[in-house]
């Protein structure tokens, strides 16, 4: 899957956006990355993700 933006965070979180527009998260160590957030029927991409400085939210 290839990513078209990320963002990562201090305790090694990644969200990214895969090609097909959805949300994912996965841990810098690796492992499987889990789904977040599909396209809504209206939407056509979910680029560049960015956690916001506490580090608990994001915006996309």
């Amino acid at each position: 899957m290839e990513e078209i933006g990320e963002t990562w965070r201090q305790d090694g979180t990644i969200i990214f956006t895969s090609t097909l527009g959805a949300l994912h998260r996965v841990s810098s160590a690796g492992g499987q990355d889990q789904f977040l957030l599909e396209l809504a029927r209206n939407e056509t991409t979910r680029d560049a993700p960015h956690f916001l400085p506490d580090g608990r939210h994001f915006l996309f």
